[in-house]
């Protein structure tokens, strides 16, 4: 079956998220997410150095809408109260073997309170439960040690550790990472 006649239910709903795509729309409040964190996100992440305005997160929400209906990808908002404070997502997908990567984010304002950690086994539910996921994986930088003690708290087990799983967010350096993987 083709992965664009996959049929589910969204949003997910956890104890104290609503976890659903991306849309249009949603620029504004990605924006101000990612501006109240932009330091400690972009020493991880390379995306965030893309985003310089609102129109920036607005066009990259309308991409990854159109990526969620096609099922290229999933990339998720995490909201409490209706306010967006983060990210869960599934991106390089191989459908063929089920093999997905999953990657996260959240406001510096709401670490240190359990929703990225709900909202990633809620995702990891979801791969597989709904998408036949095989195998998730988690690629981080081995100095991060707050996406280290998620991944593991949430049940991946590291599989490698090695120099250019990733490169450097501001300069394309290689840098030691990590690699965890989760199986169905």
């Amino acid at each position: 079956m083709s992965a664009i006649l996959l049929d589910f239910s969204m949003p997910i709903i956890t104890k104290r998220l609503t976890i659903r795509p991306m849309q249009p729309g949603d620029g504004k409040q990605l924006f101000a997410q990612v501006e109240k964190s932009r330091d400690n996100l972009s020493q991880w992440l390379p995306w965030v150095n893309h985003v310089r305005c609102e129109d920036d997160c607005e066009i990259t929400a309308r991409t990854f809408y159109a990526e969620y209906i096609l099922r290229k990808a999933f990339h998720l908002v995490v909201c409490l109260d209706d306010k967006i404070i983060g990210g869960v997502g599934i991106s390089q997908i191989n459908w063929t073997i089920r093999r997905m990567n999953v990657g996260y984010w959240c406001s510096l304002n709401y670490q240190g309170k359990g929703y990225v950690t709900e909202a990633l086994n809620a995702l990891v539910d979801f791969a597989f439960k709904h998408l036949g996921a095989q195998k998730l994986y988690i690629l981080c930088d081995s100095e991060n040690t707050k996406s280290i003690n998620l991944a593991e708290r949430t049940g991946f087990k590291i599989e490698l550790e090695a120099l250019g799983v990733l490169d450097h967010p501001g300069n394309g350096a290689l840098r030691l990472g990590r690699q965890y993987g989760i199986y169905a």
